[in-house]
């Protein structure tokens, strides 16, 4: 995989990515999540080196727990609801 970003409303949101094989960490500096409002965002890559250029790939995250929302100058964190 390539260029790992975080995307809302179409719109790229995140400005640095960092993954070690098994995280990710997307950083955020301008998106505003107002209080008692609900955000859909997206992770995006490229997959690269694969054998069909036709085939879609999907990230699975298998609970709430696989993520976190933290602000990090405050440590505010936010709850996480995933969709089917």
């Amino acid at each position: 995989m390539d260029n790992l970003r975080l995307v809302n409303d179409g719109n790229e949101v995140s400005t640095d990515v960092v993954h070690d094989g098994r995280n990710v960490t997307f950083v955020i500096d301008d998106a505003r999540i107002q209080d008692g409002s609900t955000e859909l965002f997206e992770i995006r890559a490229d997959i690269v080196g694969a054998e069909r250029t036709d085939d879609n790939y999907e990230f699975e995250l298998r609970s709430e727990s696989d993520v976190r929302i933290v602000e990090e100058a405050t440590l505010f964190s936010a709850s996480v609801t995933l969709d089917d």
